[in-house]
């Protein structure tokens, strides 16, 4: 009965896996640009020159690092860390290279950085995959509210119930969700190889962050049902403005906390409540001390500081609800 839906997802999917192929193209091109540099191994190896100059030390946070100084062509300057976890970074400085022709003020050049053999926990590499997954959930967002524009008489005289019909439009759209995430993690993994050999490795966070990737894409995309199917026009308006106003509410949400003044505590207490039916609050993941960490190492306080277990709770109740009330607005209809 949804052939339809499962025509758009079909289009819809593969105009989504030629973005990311050429996306990725574009970081081949890069990465090739950047060859040269990305060699840690040759760097590596300075150690061996005739009158190389070698220090190794321990740094506070328990890594080890060596510094070479090589005289070849003027002196080449090389800086390995050793994270204790398979990771490693180069950077070098090269003095008076005749090779790239470039020299600063200071008659030096850094030709950049080399990493190799990164240790990354596979669930955070499944959560970033998830980032592109909800801009393809916005994609598909408001399935009912389109089925109202143009043709809700055609689609009420079908031979099967209206929940049965919205219920099989919605679990297409969700597989192509599905599918969506699987694209992104293999093009987020091909990218990382390009550049870096990861180690991949699993902690306490991986199962929650996994089910994070996949249910807040899935709560997104239920967000815009519920807010849509009430809507014969201007669905446009609601999935444009929805990704701006979802993004700003959990940063302001933390604006105003413990203040006296009462419009502040007003302002406080409306933006806490959109905060809380805002599938990206709960959502949030960034970098901290050189690692990837959740938002809430940061001690931001509030919902931005729960932990991942209830914020995968949360949005599974609020994918449920969203889904809920846009299951009862189709029920209530008319054409």
């Amino acid at each position: 009965m949804a052939y339809v839906e499962w025509l758009r997802v079909r289009n819809t999917l593969r105009a989504y896996a030629i973005v990311l192929l050429v996306l990725f193209a574009g970081a081949l091109v890069v990465r090739v640009a950047v060859n040269s540099e990305m060699r840690g191994n040759d760097w590596e190896s300075q150690a061996n020159v005739a009158g190389a100059h070698i220090v190794t030390s321990k740094l506070p946070d328990g890594s080890e690092q060596t510094v070479i100084d090589t005289p070849k062509n003027g002196g080449t300057h090389v800086i390995i860390r050793e994270d204790g976890r398979g990771g490693k970074t180069v950077s070098v400085t090269e003095r008076g290279s005749a090779r790239s022709g470039v020299r600063s003020m200071h008659g030096s050049f850094t030709t950049g950085n080399a990493q190799h053999e990164l240790p990354v926990d596979l669930g955070y590499l499944l959560a970033f995959a998830a980032f592109p997954a909800l801009i393809f959930a916005t994609i598909l967002g408001a399935p009912l509210s389109r089925e109202r524009e143009n043709h809700l008489e055609v689609v009420l005289s079908k031979p099967v119930s209206r929940a049965s019909y919205a219920l099989e439009v919605v679990l297409v759209d969700i597989a192509a969700i599905i599918g969506s995430i699987i694209l992104s993690t293999i093009f987020m993994l091909a990218s990382v190889v390009i550049f870096v050999l990861p180690t991949f490795y699993i902690s306490d966070n991986t199962w929650w962050l996994f089910g994070l990737a996949l249910a807040a894409p899935i709560c997104w995309y239920a967000m815009y049902l519920g807010l849509t199917t009430w809507m014969k026009r201007g669905r446009g308006i609601v999935i444009g403005i929805a990704w701006p106003v979802a993004m700003i509410v959990p940063g302001l949400s933390l604006l105003g906390r413990g203040s006296t003044n009462g419009m502040v505590q007003v302002f406080h207490a409306v933006v806490s409540g959109l905060a809380a039916i805002d599938p990206l609050t709960y959502f949030q993941v960034t970098g901290a001390s050189g690692h990837i960490a959740m938002q809430s190492s940061l001690n931001l306080g509030g919902l931005l500081s729960l932990p991942l277990p209830t914020r995968l709770g949360i949005i599974v109740v609020l994918a449920l609800a969203y889904f809920a009330a846009g299951f009862i607005e189709w029920q209530q209809v008319e054409a």
